[in-house]
């Protein structure tokens, strides 16, 4: 054993004088060029090395910057920082790779840096997407994009679309992904990009795996292999064998996978890429477990938890967790299964709530920036209007009491606007904080649905299966419903409401609506009944009457407790020349005041009588889309008796 020790601290000693050698050897070299030249090749090894080897890139980076410094050149000082950035990220040093790019950014501002403000934006993206801001992220990189669009720098907008292929893959939209990816890689065939080619290309495998096409992504990830091999990237190399042992390990593989995952590994410690040595030990913990070395994988998969930990990162150490659930459940080991189980859900909990603590949060920046921005061009307005009046009431005396009523009534005005446009953002703020909440219970309630079925499906009977998969359906249409309400509501805001009338045959159309209610309406054994007067014809917009149809219909469902009755209801209202359409049920009913409030747009999400949740729009949408289809809406409800909401389309009668 201690032999083994001195040969492994000889060898270590070995590679460190190695490295300092060639370090030194490569220092020497740039003595011997000007100071203009020097720091030109500091950058460039700084550049080469940050895959290969980071800890040599790190020293060249900070010698590069301080002569930077003396030089008083500003924009390579940004170019420097930037770099560093990408260092530290691709060793898991985020917050020290963020004060790196903050600090080019601001630098490069100072001095009106385009191209060094383009790569901050989009290097700042990247870190907020590490963090899970995905709205911040994608906001980043954007902006940088657009901005190398405009320096036609086609290397800078590749760099932005492998980002934002990086983001739409960890957020599963794969399409997405896959477009800005190939887009990366159409630029950078055209600038002869090979290692850029690489990466994207990486980043395409991934998402092979991820679809389980196992035979496309082990072809691709041997080519990839090759290339990082000739350019001597070992970050590259360490994560492709850690995924071809991945899929040796899908196919049953373990002796070729323990192969590879164990090179991977000694790759990627040599760079100090922390993420990957995670994924390869947790990798190598499932595998020890399937060759029947449990005290080696539960080794392993401990180190992986301590790394996971120091670094924060989440994904790797709830892998960590459910690779332990795995092994304790094969071993028939209950109590440490669950000890292990909790520990994994605690922490996706709480990362959900995190992420949708940070999506709310994002949006309520993105509307404090735009009211901000709004309020500051009102202000400037003013600024100018005052002075123009001030030139004018100096040159032009007799006129300053016609000047200063102009200024009174316009103040005034702005003032009103200026009070709208609060109130405009107080209830966009409100909805969004609705729709942040209630969206969770849904999801909430798929992933049980789904996680029960899938850890208890061999004790099922085919009519459990049957009623939970009408459960999940049902939830499913539930949540369908609440975010095509939310998108209705987002292009009512941003686009106006489209009013396509057109004459529709009112019976099929109320058909077409209740088909797809059946479903949700018999887990609760609630009736759907029909009161139609037959061959009626409307003029309307039909998407706005399945919209309104859809909410109430889906509202009286929510409201009405099981074995309960739902009646639509149309009837001709021959003197006003419109049909009135209602929707009854003996639901749970409103006082007078719910039903003021509801009219009112003052009303709150609620409860249904089987827990379902809403996000408060339906009831904002049907009174809008009423009134463009020119109806009104009227709402008669007792409480504990039943609720029907009614509403009036122009008739179409039949000489017409």
């Amino acid at each position: 054993m201690k032999v083994i020790l001195k040969i492994l601290i000889i060898s270590s000693l070995l590679i460190f004088s190695n490295n300092t050698a060639q370090v030194d050897s490569i220092l020497s070299v740039a003595q011997k060029f000007t100071p203009k030249r020097k720091l030109d090749f500091l950058l460039q090894q700084t550049w080469e090395k940050r895959g290969k080897a980071p800890s040599e890139a790190l020293i060249f980076g900070k010698k590069s910057i301080n002569l930077a410094e003396e030089l008083n050149d500003k924009s390579n000082l940004a170019k420097g920082f930037n770099f560093l950035g990408v260092i530290y990220r691709n060793i898991g040093e985020y917050d020290s790779s963020y004060q790196m790019y903050k600090r080019a950014l601001d630098i490069a501002k100072s001095i009106k840096d385009s191209m060094q403000m383009a790569y901050a934006f989009n290097n700042i993206g990247g870190y907020y997407g590490y963090q899970h801001e995905y709205f911040l992220a994608l906001e980043y990189v954007f902006n940088a994009r657009e901005i190398f669009k405009k320096l036609k720098n086609l290397r800078g907008e590749a760099f932005c679309d492998i980002k934002l292929g990086l983001w739409y893959t960890t957020s599963e939209q794969y399409d997405m992904a896959l477009k800005e990816l190939n887009r990366a890689i159409e630029i950078r065939e055209k600038i002869k990009d090979e290692f850029g080619i690489t990466v994207a290309k990486s980043l395409i495998e991934q998402i092979y795996l991820q679809n389980e096409e196992y035979d496309k992504a082990y072809h691709l990830a041997l080519q990839l292999l090759e290339t990082f091999k000739k350019f001597k990237d070992k970050r590259g190399i360490g994560i492709i064998l850690g995924t071809l042992g991945g899929i040796h390990f899908c196919r049953g593989n373990y002796k070729q996978a323990l192969a590879y995952r164990t090179k991977a590994l000694r790759y990627l410690e040599k760079v100090k890429y922390p993420n990957g040595i995670v994924n390869n030990l947790n990798g190598l913990g499932l595998i020890y477990h399937k060759l029947n070395k449990d005290d080696k994988a539960i080794r392993v998969l401990n180190k992986s938890i301590k790394i996971a930990k120091k670094f924060h990162y989440d994904k790797g150490l709830i892998d960590a967790y459910f690779n332990f659930v795995k092994i304790y459940r094969d071993n028939n080991e209950m109590k440490k299964l669950a000890l292990y189980h909790q520990k994994a859900i605690n922490i996706s909990d709480s990362l959900g709530l995190l992420e949708k603590k940070t999506r709310l949060n994002e949006f309520k920046k993105i509307f404090l920036i735009n009211k901000l921005n709004r309020d500051n061009l009102i202000l400037e307005n003013e600024l100018q209007k005052n002075k123009i009046i001030f030139h004018a009431l100096f040159l032009l005396g007799l006129l300053i009491v016609v000047f200063a009523v102009v200024f009174y009534l316009q103040n005034k005005k702005l003032k009103r606007e200026r009070k709208l446009l609060q109130e405009s953002n107080f209830t966009k703020d409100k909805l969004f904080s609705i729709i942040a909440h209630d969206l969770k219970s849904p999801f909430s309630a798929l992933f049980g649905y789904s996680e029960m079925m899938l850890s208890d499906f061999d004790d099922f009977s085919r009519d459990e299966i049957k009623e939970n998969l009408g459960h999940i359906k049902s939830v499913s249409q539930n949540l369908f419903a609440m975010v095509e309400n939310l998108l209705q509501w987002a292009r009512n805001q941003t686009q106006g409401i489209k009013h396509e009338p057109e004459i529709v045959e009112l019976e099929g159309e109320i058909e077409k609506v209740l088909s797809n209610f059946e479903q949700s309406a018999s887990i609760k054994n609630i009736s759907l009944e029909r009161d139609l007067e037959n061959g009626l014809k409307v003029f309307c917009d039909v998407s706005m009457l399945q919209t309104v149809l859809r909410n109430l219909i889906n509202n009286a469902i929510k409201f009405t407790r099981p074995n309960g009755k739902i009646t639509v209801r149309a009837k001709v209202l021959p003197e006003e020349g419109k049909v009135k359409i209602s929707v009854e049920d003996t639901g749970i009913g409103m006082t007078e005041k719910q039903i003021e409030q509801l009219l009112n747009k003052k009303g709150k999400s609620t409860h249904g009588t089987g827990g379902e949740k809403g996000t408060g729009l339906g009831m904002l949408l049907v009174n809008e889309m009423v009134k463009h289809n020119g109806g009104e809406l009227s709402i008669e409800s007792e409480v504990e008796k039943g609720t029907t909401i009614s509403f009036t389309v122009p008739l179409v009668k039949n000489e017409e």
